[in-house]
């Protein structure tokens, strides 16, 4: 028999090797599969052992937050504490859940270990037992340093503050590290929220000794001015050696001798006599806005108040486009009414600037930089506040009740 295209011995030989070719382009698409299917049962291992076994392990890792059956036990303080700043640690039993639970604390030791050395600060313990309903969602505390000890002026370093107890017979260890610093504390900032390209940019450094003996140190070093791909300016400066006696400042001016394109640059203070770098952002535009088109006014304030409490006001410019919005405020004013009878007034006319991202908001004016007000008369009071851009003012109403 004659065949036109391939006898059957050739077709079967054909498809073979057409099979081979297919199972070997698609070896690495199952072993991909075979593997991604080895992890997800792995994980799924993994995620139900730590369900199973997980809390049996958790009296082992110390933390400073621990939460058993609804019931959270937190040890609170900060990262950073400054010379001569006391030590504040307290630690919080709360009830998460809307049922009240019983509550049992034994064998309580607290202490504030010096890491490097493991200097024992301070100790505490009580032999005593405590036993008490915590209701729904309240919140007991249990320790509070500053009522056992005033724990300030450490030398500098790092410590660890560890609480130690039973809790409804099980052993609980909630622990969490500070720092405590005795140095020369240095802050570097813009004078001005922005500059325009043909102004000369000025920063000011502040040094402020938060040590308990005197600095006479230089201090020294350079100044690097980096857009988002390279350096673009870079300028030593010498302030010569400081006299600041313990908790004394200072402030330096530092004037570029560079104008800048419009953008928005990341400085980097290297301070040689200290070994510190220090990071500011420097934003330089083409020109002030005068428009207040799409900015409002926001307030921070608490409306209803306790007679005797004092009056926290803070004020905001929300920026509502979608784009940066370089202003300078020219005048602003806050008006305090108490019955509709004005009993404060404040009013700065001293130009400043501001800046504020796209969509976002920058604080203007708080009250507590100007005056602590007392609200000590029961009743109505109104706040009225302003600013003047350009030839446009905004202003806002606030009326806030005391009881």
């Amino acid at each position: 028999m004659t065949y036109f295209s391939r006898s059957p011995e050739e077709w079967k030989k054909y498809d073979e090797e057409r099979k081979k070719e297919r199972d070997k382009k698609n070896k690495p698409k199952k072993m991909v599969a075979k593997y991604t299917l080895f992890i997800i049962i792995a994980l799924s291992i993994v995620a139900v052992f730590f369900t199973l076994f997980g809390p049996r392990f958790s009296r082992f890792i110390f933390s400073h937050s621990v939460t058993k059956k609804g019931i959270n036990l937190n040890l609170q303080t900060q990262d950073d504490y400054y010379y001569p700043e006391a030590v504040k640690i307290k630690i919080y039993i709360q009830n998460t859940k809307n049922k009240k639970d019983y509550i049992k604390i034994e064998d309580f030791t607290f202490q504030i270990v010096k890491i490097s050395d493991s200097q024992v600060i301070h100790h505490f313990s009580s032999p005593e037992t405590v036993e008490a309903q915590i209701q729904p969602l309240q919140t007991l505390l249990l320790f509070d340093l500053s009522k056992e000890s005033e724990i300030k002026a450490l030398p500098d370093g790092k410590y660890q503050a560890t609480a130690s107890f039973l809790y409804n017979g099980e052993r609980i260890n909630l622990t969490r590290d500070f720092y405590y610093n005795q140095r020369l504390v240095l802050n570097t900032y813009p004078k001005e929220m922005f500059y325009l390209k043909n102004e000369f940019p000025v920063f000011s450094i502040v040094a402020v000794n938060r040590t308990n003996k005197t600095i006479t140190d230089e201090l020294f070093g350079r100044i690097k001015i980096n857009d988002k791909k390279k350096e673009v300016h870079e300028q030593s400066f010498f302030f010569g050696p400081l006299n600041l006696k313990s908790l004394d400042s200072i402030a330096f001016e530092l004037p570029l001798n560079k104008n800048f394109e419009p953008g928005i640059y990341n400085s980097v203070f290297e301070f040689e006599s200290t070994e510190e770098n220090y990071y500011a952002p420097l934003i330089v535009v083409e020109k002030i806005e005068k428009d207040t088109k799409d900015l409002s006014l926001i307030f921070y304030t608490t409306v209803f108040i306790s007679r005797g409490d004092p009056l926290y006001f803070e004020a905001n410019l929300k920026n509502s486009k979608k784009k940066p919005r370089p202003l300078e405020i020219e005048k602003l004013g806050f008006r305090l009414y108490y019955e509709n009878q004005l009993i404060f007034n404040y009013e700065n006319n001293d130009a400043f600037r501001i800046y504020i991202s796209e969509l976002g908001t920058t604080k203007v004016f708080n009250l507590s930089d100007v005056r602590y007000i007392t609200l000590d008369r029961s009743g109505n009071y109104q706040v009225e506040f302003s600013v003047t851009i350009g030839n446009n003012t905004l202003s806002k109403q606030q009326q806030l009740s005391v009881y």
